[in-house]
């Protein structure tokens, strides 16, 4: 029973499914949200740590434009720009979708990393530069980020423990 509950959440975050179809299917939606993640991301961080009045407007908009230019395009993939080859691995009763990067996936994945590299400086100077009581709790937001985005680093370099299966 609880094996059930867990595989449900699993599947509802689309890391996992049941079926290959599924699998091949929620992944181009998983790869969209991942830039819609990184631009709220970046502009949250940015006011957290009172930085926003610095990053200019025309900024904020360009950081939010490249997720909705981009989304349409992961789940058509037109040309095979995006993935140049897509299959699914299983990992026991798990299945994870495996794909090959193409030359506008690998730069979105540039965009993906230069956004929270910038949030980290923010919040690097905001931790250096404070006293009050937000020190730790940004200090907590730093680390466990970092964690995840060093995770994410590995999977796009080829350094994950197992092939194909994203830890992030």
């Amino acid at each position: 029973m609880l094996a059930d509950g867990c595989w449900a959440l699993f599947s509802l975050f689309g890391h996992v499914s049941p079926t290959d179809s599924l699998a091949l299917a929620w992944r181009p939606v998983v790869v969209a949200t991942a830039t819609v993640a990184a631009a709220f991301w970046f502009l949250f961080v940015a006011q957290y740590t009172g930085d926003d009045e610095w990053v200019p407007s025309v900024l904020s908009r360009t950081v939010l434009a490249y997720p909705v230019l981009f989304a349409p395009l992961a789940v058509a993939n037109p040309g095979g720009l995006l993935f140049v080859g897509r299959g699914v691995d299983a990992f026991g009763y798990i299945s994870v979708p495996s794909l090959e990067f193409g030359p506008v996936m690998l730069l979105t994945s540039l965009y993906t990393f230069v956004l929270p590299i910038a949030s980290f400086a923010l919040l690097g100077r905001f931790l250096l530069r404070t006293r009050n009581l937000f020190r730790k709790q940004a200090a907590v937001i730093f680390a466990v980020h970092a964690v995840i985005v060093v995770s994410s680093m590995a999977f796009v370099a080829g350094l994950s423990p197992r092939e194909n299966l994203d830890f992030t």
